[in-house]
């Protein structure tokens, strides 16, 4: 018979608890440890640093595939995008990136999940140009949990617009932020 059967209960309830947050965090530990490597998109006019044990695509991966964006993603919970952007309007970065969010946050139909805006926006840099920082998250309609944050750049270099979203997992989102960072400061326009 256990001695103290709340004492017991307490102390298993906190080893779960403890436990699942090791293992969901397990691979982010595992970044901290991985080198990085340098990549030069010469179709978007950047370089950027990322995890070496990330996949990066570009391009076709094969003749058979269509032509992909920047995409670098690990296996499961984090994944970074560039994605330039036509402006036939030839509105500001502002004018755009207001625009642009609105309709990414009222033109959700998906019949499980709405979006809210958490943040933004927030003028940065990257490599010295300006640019407008959003934070956004993904609801599940059933729970009301967020399950998807993410972080979206508008940012414009030699006249041409882009959109830089980071996309994590809301149980890693604060765990990445560091990798995100890294990322984003290790972005430099080349001519």
């Amino acid at each position: 018979m256990i001695a103290n059967p709340i004492l017991f209960t307490t102390g298993f309830i906190l080893f779960c608890l403890f436990t699942s947050t090791i293992a969901s965090l397990q691979h982010i530990d595992a970044q901290k440890e991985t080198e990085w490597s340098d990549y030069v998109s010469k179709k978007h006019g950047l370089s950027i640093q990322y995890p070496s044990n990330f996949t990066l695509v570009e391009g076709k991966a094969s003749k058979y595939d269509p032509d992909q964006n920047l995409l670098i993603n690990s296996s499961n919970f984090f994944s970074f995008r560039v994605e330039p952007l036509e402006n036939p309007q030839s509105m500001t970065l502002e004018e755009y990136s207001k625009s642009d969010m609105d309709n990414v946050i009222t033109n959700d139909d998906r019949p499980d999940m709405y979006r809210i805006l958490i943040d933004g926006p927030i003028p940065i840099k990257v490599d010295g140009e300006n640019a407008q920082k959003y934070t956004i998250s993904d609801i599940n309609h059933a729970t009301d949990k967020s399950e998807i944050v993410q972080n979206v750049i508008y940012t414009i270099h030699d006249g041409s617009l882009y959109r830089l979203l980071f996309t994590a997992e809301t149980e890693v989102a604060d765990a990445v932020e560091g990798m995100e960072n890294q990322m984003l400061n290790s972005i430099k326009w080349i001519d």
